[in-house]
């Protein structure tokens, strides 16, 4: 369903416990101090050509998430949408804008590209994420 207000998308949702595959691409929003242990979490769902992409506010995550897989597979970004648990299995997603996306690792700017086509015109790259973060972070104090 699709109106000016609202998106409606279905999608399979699980606990990382209840998943037994390698993913293709993990997308992660959880806070910041929970990161590390999350990634544990998940560290079965995680395979070598999984790409990760981190919509966290702040600095400092990709160094985090490097420990559980290449920095080429590290993909960083920031979202203006606000993401709401309804109850199990619904979230709602509201706001406006895009969600920006930049490659880690330099020579994975291609595979950013896929990224990008993959999650639709409503993402795209730009060089400067980190700044964005940072502003972002820096509004707060």
């Amino acid at each position: 369903m699709r109106d000016k207000t609202c998106n409606t998308f279905k999608f399979r949702a699980a606990l990382p416990t209840a998943i037994k595959d390698v993913q293709d691409v993990i997308i992660i929003f959880t806070k910041s101090m929970q990161l590390g242990a999350m990634l544990q979490s998940i560290k079965p769902l995680i395979g070598e050509k999984t790409k990760v992409v981190c919509l966290l506010n702040g600095l400092g995550h990709p160094e985090t998430i490097e420990r559980y897989l290449p920095k080429h597979n590290i993909f960083v970004g920031i979202t203006l949408w606000t993401a709401r648990f309804n109850r199990s299995w619904e979230i709602s997603l509201s706001g406006s804008g895009s969600v920006e996306l930049q490659n880690v690792a330099p020579e994975a700017k291609g595979a950013a590209e896929e990224l990008v086509a993959m999650l639709s015109a409503a993402v795209y790259m730009r060089p400067i994420v980190l700044m964005s973060c940072f502003q972002f972070g820096a509004k707060l104090v």
